[in-house]
């Protein structure tokens, strides 16, 4: 059946046309319609149908959202109109997860692009771009972070930034909890640097004051929220030296001129439980020095040297147990007994990997020899007659990782001239020189169990307690500038980068085999490799940049230690730019920052070591001078964290991203 209109509504319908003023007749005009078309008819089956006239058509299928960015794991809801429903909802490129029938879209650990269509009842659809952008670790705010270090540092549960973050001014020191992101602002000054090193996960030192050029040192307790500082428990302040905190967080050892006392040691409880505690003895006089202090691999005991026994001003050594520090206990043997005066430059004293023995110099009589003693101040033994050096002959020394035996270089036998020398620790006269007098000056260096020397730009490699036995295992063609040495893992290989006709070159060895090859061997020989060149977790190779046209460009490569031939692993990625820095994870996986296209932005990437699985981890791109520093992986290998001018050129960041598994 047909729908038509009676008579009367014909009439009606000319006469509001007529009647009314334009704006009227159109609006009832529409109504009305609307009106007869849906109610003006009941057909046979009893059943009321409406028919939406041109004029109420919906429109072109239309879709839209809040926002087109947003971080991992949220959630974004499209906004869909138009067209004839139901819609239904698909994710045709990228990655994600959206619902087909509620068009919510969930973003998931991979940044970049993800394109969404929308489809209607009819078959029309439409495309949204979508973006997974790196979570900002301050949240959505514009506070800049220092492109330079020592802007923030991290603990298990808190981020710490030193930032201007009420934009007074004032550089701020603030924590951001990792979970809640609530934030804390401890201290405000003109300079505030958080210092990288020397920090436990809830003790860090700070830098604070007026200009870089004049600050104190703080260290902030992050369980507690205080800040700590040492100069405030003296009056007037004091100067304070060498602070160190140990591994447990409970204490801070450091030394302190005190005015009209002397320099002393003291152990400061990081909780507030009492003042400053000396770690000297009662025998401790105004004018007394404190030279140096070490503390023992387990952090329970602390080693330092001292006049506080008298002896005309003259050092020896002492131990404290930290548990117990009113008891001091003299390490060295008495001076007054015989025993060495201990020399009281720094590093004079080491003590053994397994925390109880320690080895000094020190000078009986005329020359300075080399002793031992066990960390209770029993077994004293001299290892080293010296006959060159009356106050310090030490240079450097080392420990085998046994704890069985010391490596030493230093002027013992002639003065000015440093030889090579071990000994074995507890073995009175055990000192052996190593080289002939031709191979004196040269360094120590120690990885493991495998130790080195380096004279002369080459590596020799020798057997403790055996005279003459050192070997060559570089004999480089050319004269080779000394700069770095890596072992492999499995510390039967290692390779050298050192400076020859005034670019850095490569070298792979055998420990213990004389002879080096270069391994970078098809590159052109005024191809420069980059300082930081990782192994691979199976010493099968090497991971380096080199800069091949001198353009101060690099390319990553890969170096097997057979010398075969290098590998170019950027070769597909870059076409006029260069890679800035890489880093290698625990399954050889390398995740590096380059820039395809010089003059480009900077971008983050992530492949296999065989040059496979290339990834860009940080999304999109939104300006050319985008620049990326201060990458740190973290030590499980899940996320890392960046600084980014990522969407405004020259205003820092700090994101977060996570690492894709392999």
């Amino acid at each position: 059946a047909k729908c038509r209109p009676t008579k009367m509504e014909r009439y009606r319908k000319m006469s509001s046309y007529k009647n009314g003023t334009l704006p009227s007749r159109c609006l009832w005009s529409l109504v009305f319609g609307l009106t007869l078309s849906i109610f003006g008819c009941q057909l046979a089956d009893n059943s009321i149908r409406g028919q939406v006239n041109a004029s109420t058509d919906p429109g072109p299928l239309q879709v839209s959202s809040l926002t087109n960015a947003i971080y991992p794991g949220e959630n974004l809801t499209l906004a869909v109109s138009g067209g004839k429903p139901p819609y239904q909802y698909a994710l045709i490129e990228g990655s994600g997860n959206i619902s087909p029938t509620t068009g919510v879209f969930t973003a998931n650990n991979t940044l970049g692009e993800n394109t969404v269509r929308v489809t209607d009842a009819s078959g029309a659809s439409v495309d949204l771009v979508i973006y997974t952008d790196p979570k900002k670790l301050l949240g959505d705010s514009d506070v800049s972070i220092n492109f330079g270090s020592g802007m923030q540092i991290e603990t298990d549960t808190l981020w710490i930034f030193a930032l201007d973050i009420d934009n007074d001014g004032n550089m701020d020191l603030v924590s951001q909890n990792k979970t809640s992101g609530q934030t804390q602002v401890y201290a405000s000054y003109p300079y505030v640097n958080i210092h990288p090193f020397g920090n436990t996960d809830t003790i860090k030192e700070i830098r604070m004051g007026n200009s870089f050029f004049d600050w104190k040192k703080y260290f902030l307790n992050t369980d507690t929220g205080s800040v700590i500082d040492l100069e405030s428990y003296f009056t007037p302040a004091d100067a304070i030296y060498f602070p160190e905190v140990t591994d447990d967080s409970l204490y801070i050892l450091f030394l302190a001129d005190i005015s009209g006392d002397g320099r002393r040691l003291f152990m400061l409880p990081t909780d507030g439980s009492s003042g400053p505690v000396s770690l000297n003895n009662s025998n401790f006089t105004p004018g007394d020095h404190t030279h140096e202090f070490k503390l023992t691999p387990d952090q329970t005991k602390v080693v330092y040297s001292s006049n506080q026994d008298g002896h005309s001003g003259y050092s020896e050594l002492f131990v404290v147990d930290l548990s117990n520090p009113t008891v001091v206990t003299p390490l060295s043997a008495d001076i007054g007994s015989g025993g060495p005066r201990v020399t009281n430059l720094p590093n004079s004293f080491r003590i053994s990997p397994d925390g109880q023995k320690v080895v000094f110099s020190g000078n009986e009589s005329t020359y300075c020899d080399l002793f031992s003693a066990n960390i209770d101040g029993t077994n004293h033994v001299k290892l080293k007659t010296g006959s060159g050096n009356t106050y310090d002959p030490l240079s450097s020394m080392i420990f085998k990782s046994d704890s069985t035996s010391v490596i030493f270089t230093g002027d013992f036998e002639v003065s000015s001239r440093d030889d090579l020398f071990t000994a074995t620790i507890g073995n009175a006269g055990s000192g052996v020189r190593i080289n002939q007098v031709g191979d004196a000056g040269g360094f120590l260096l120690y990885y493991g169990s495998s130790p080195a020397y380096v004279l002369s730009g080459d590596i020799y490699t020798f057997t403790i307690g055996s005279y003459d036995s050192l070997v060559a295992v570089t004999s480089t063609t050319a004269s080779l500038q000394f700069q770095s040495m890596k072992f492999s893992p499995n510390l039967m290989k290692f390779s050298v980068l050192g400076i020859t006709a005034g670019v850095y070159e490569l070298y792979v060895s055998d420990y213990g085999v004389a002879g080096g090859t270069k391994m970078h061997a098809n590159l052109p020989s005024h191809a420069s490799v980059a300082s930081n060149y990782n192994w691979l977790s199976n010493s099968s190779g090497v991971i380096y940049m080199a800069d091949v046209a001198i353009n101060g460009r690099y390319q990553l490569f890969f170096a097997p230690t057979d010398a075969s031939g290098e590998v170019d692993l950027t070769e597909n990625l870059l076409i006029d730019g260069s890679v800035s820095d890489h880093y290698l994870l625990s399954d050889d996986r390398i995740i590096f920052i380059a820039n395809p296209e010089n003059g480009k932005a900077q971008s983050l990437y992530i492949m296999n070591p065989d040059g496979t699985g290339l990834k860009k981890l940080s999304g999109r791109t939104t300006h050319d001078g985008e620049q990326i520093t201060a990458l740190e992986i973290a030590a499980d290998e899940l996320s890392l964290h960046y600084k980014s001018d990522r969407f405004v050129d020259g205003v820092y960041q700090l994101y977060e991203l996570a690492i894709p598994a392999p």
